[in-house]
């Protein structure tokens, strides 16, 4: 049987699967960036936007896998509201079925995930929420 006719037959989430472990495998591939994304950025300096063109776009440009897409506020604004540390442990630990730990970048530290979320963010328009004052529950006024 030709392949073509048993991928036709395949279910629609084997599909998905299959084409976002071919994009897992590729996406984080190919060495050195180039082009913009080579873009020296000053010693210290974390550019969020490399990490996520080099590591994140593969999977988070299209939705891959159900990876919240960058620019669709309303994926972003309930993993927001987490706040930054419980969305960078989720990054860490990774996010089954198709994102693996540290997303694709194992030699990521902390503070460069953290720069490719916010990053993700800021695309998205979405913004971790402000805390409460401590006295939310607050006295009324006379």
């Amino acid at each position: 049987m030709p392949v073509f006719s048993r991928l036709q037959r395949a279910p629609d989430h084997l599909l998905c699967l299959t084409a976002a472990m071919l994009l897992l495998l590729l996406g984080g591939c190919g060495g050195e960036p180039s082009g913009a994304a080579a873009q020296a950025v000053a010693p210290g300096v974390i550019d969020g936007e490399q990490i996520y063109n080099r590591y994140c776009f593969s999977c988070h440009a299209a939705g891959v896998a159900g990876a919240p897409k960058v620019g669709v506020a309303e994926a972003w604004v309930p993993r927001a509201a987490k706040g930054p540390a419980a969305l960078l442990a989720s990054t860490v630990a990774g996010v089954p079925p198709g994102m693996p730990p540290n997303g694709l970048c194992g030699s990521c530290s902390d503070a460069e995930l953290t720069a490719a979320i916010d990053h993700m963010l800021a695309r998205s328009n979405v913004a971790y929420p402000t805390a409460l004052p401590s006295d939310a529950g607050g006295t009324s006024a006379p």
